[in-house]
């Protein structure tokens, strides 16, 4: 919330709505640090500056240690999501970004991209995730798109303009984000145990 930052919060919290919250440090209203459509709050558009700059910076050096492991180079990565800020191409939902394999012993980085739940109406999260996949595939990285959705319209993952290597690098699953991430976990856990017990996945 915009006014965490210069004090605590006064008024009625959840179930008091008769009042305002408000900052004790500037007496300004608190408000959700969400870009609404026409906002022009300064203090919330030079936050999201702030961490939409935070955002691309953590990208380039993700995308380039996944790029540079796809071409036999080593490196690491670190997973994150694009939070609350305008990242420069926005945001809206559920998109997650996170870099997996290892370093070391020959195994080189992938990224999976993991979205859940991004809809049709405002596709500024769909739009990042397919240029982050589009992005690192373009500089000989590794790189998945899974993108989850109750609606089978919005679950679709043609037309990404990566050619014939579309089919692999994009996976559609029809659910909600809480089904689907159970079956992933379960999934995952299998794998571990498989890998405890020494026994190849396919």
């Amino acid at each position: 919330m915009i006014g965490e930052m210069t004090g605590e919060m006064t008024g009625e919290m959840a179930g008091e709505m008769n009042e305002t919250p408000c900052c004790r440090g500037c007496g300004v209203a608190l408000r959700p640090a969400v870009l609404m459509f026409g906002d022009d709050d300064p203090a919330l558009l030079e936050r999201l500056r702030a961490r939409g700059d935070a955002y691309q910076e953590w990208e380039e050096r993700m995308e380039a240690a996944v790029s540079l492991s796809g071409r036999g180079g080593g490196g690491s990565s670190s997973g994150d999501s694009g939070g609350d800020g305008d990242s420069g191409r926005g945001g809206d939902s559920g998109g997650g970004i996170g870099g997996g394999g290892g370093s070391g012993g020959g195994s080189s980085l992938r990224l999976v991209i993991l979205e859940l739940g991004c809809g049709l109406r405002v596709p500024s999260v769909r739009g990042e995730c397919e240029a982050v996949l589009r992005d690192t595939r373009a500089r000989g990285g590794a790189a998945t798109l899974v993108r989850v959705n109750a609606e089978p319209e919005a679950a679709r993952v043609d037309g990404l303009g990566l050619g014939d290597a579309e089919a692999e690098a994009a996976v559609s699953i029809v659910g909600t984000a809480l089904s689907v991430l159970r079956m992933i976990d379960a999934a995952m856990v299998d794998v571990h145990a498989d890998d405890a017990a020494g026994v190849r996945t396919p």
